[in-house]
């Protein structure tokens, strides 16, 4: 099986992080799990190959979640909306960091999502979960937060990439020694229907 490609995506409160994260789930193609502690109308879930849980509690969800991406024989999915609100990111332990540290090679490719990037960045293993992830993907206008958070990165040339609108996004690969034109790989726009 091949290693999983781990996503975080941030940007501003309304900026489409939210929607974007429904429209990854539906459309991945293998099994998915999309984990929020928002509580919205739809379903509780959908299995076999979909689940939604909202409400979701971390971190007990998040380590049933981790639990059944690698128990499955195919590439999975795990989407953890508000991703700051997992205790891994506050403390550098628990099943979302071990997930994002151990699970590529089981298949299991993390999405994690969050406002405020600068939450996620180096713990205590001395290297954090932004460091795990093979694209960043941006949704929305960006604040100075997030500019600071590219510039701590040595990512400040893609600043001027960065959406202007919400429901915008760019797909970016966070590595500082390509050209800034191979760091940009999508462009794109949510869909009105997973608003």
């Amino acid at each position: 099986m091949k290693d999983a490609e781990h996503v975080l995506v941030c940007g501003p409160s309304g900026g489409g992080k939210s929607t974007l994260l429904r429209e990854m789930h539906d459309n991945f193609s293998g099994p998915s799990a999309f984990l929020t502690p928002k509580d919205r109308d739809g379903p509780a879930a959908d299995p076999p190959r979909r689940v939604v849980r909202e409400g979701a509690r971390y971190p007990s969800d998040i380590e049933r979640a981790r639990a059944w991406g690698r128990g499955n024989k195919s590439p999975t999915q795990i989407i953890v909306d508000e991703a700051q609100r997992a205790p891994s990111f506050v403390d550098g332990e628990g099943p979302l960091a071990d997930g994002l540290h151990e699970d590529r090679g089981a298949g299991v490719r993390w999405v994690v999502a969050t406002q405020n990037p600068m939450d996620l960045r180096t713990r205590e293993r001395g290297y954090g979960p932004v460091q795990q992830a093979e694209y960043w993907c941006f949704v929305g206008p960006a604040r100075d937060w997030h500019i600071g958070f590219f510039n701590s990165n040595n990512m400040s040339d893609c600043v001027s990439e960065l959406p202007d609108e919400d429901y915008e996004y760019v797909v970016i690969r966070p590595v500082a020694s390509l050209a800034p034109a191979e760091k940009i790989v999508y462009r794109g726009e949510t869909s009105e229907a997973y608003a």
